[in-house]
């Protein structure tokens, strides 16, 4: 399943009990349709999503950026501490990707190595190539 759309609030990365790392965020996908004899409409729909495989990507997974998650839905039912039972959604991501920051909500700066050196021109560089 694909889902895009935008983040809702920053991903926030939690540590499990096993101490595995899990990156929750939102996904609001504007889910558009025309009842009959009215005008176009598009409203909301909100995912709730789960990514295990890199916790450093909360970093990067900030409100308002546009992205496209693919995955699987799974469902989650407990009993809540009122003794009422609770079932939830959980969109699980395998793979996303960012397609837009929001305009004012850039990731932090990654810092360009400026003393990499480049060979001249016409230089010998037989002695670094791997073949």
């Amino acid at each position: 399943m694909q889902i895009k759309g935008r983040l809702t609030a920053d991903a926030k990365l939690q540590t499990t009990k096993t101490e595995k790392q899990v990156v929750n965020f939102s996904i609001a996908h504007n889910q558009g349709y025309k009842p009959k004899g009215q005008e176009y409409r598009e409203e909301p729909v909100y995912f709730n999503c789960s990514y295990w495989l890199n916790p450093s990507v909360a970093e990067q997974l900030l409100k308002g950026a546009l992205v496209e998650a693919k995955g699987r839905i799974g469902t989650w039912a407990y009993i809540n501490k009122a003794g009422e039972p609770i079932a939830q959604l959980t969109f699980h991501v395998d793979d996303i990707e960012i397609k837009a920051y929001a305009k004012d909500r850039e990731p932090y700066n990654i810092p360009v190595n400026m003393e990499a050196t480049v060979p001249a021109i016409g230089a010998d560089t037989s002695e670094d190539l791997p073949f």
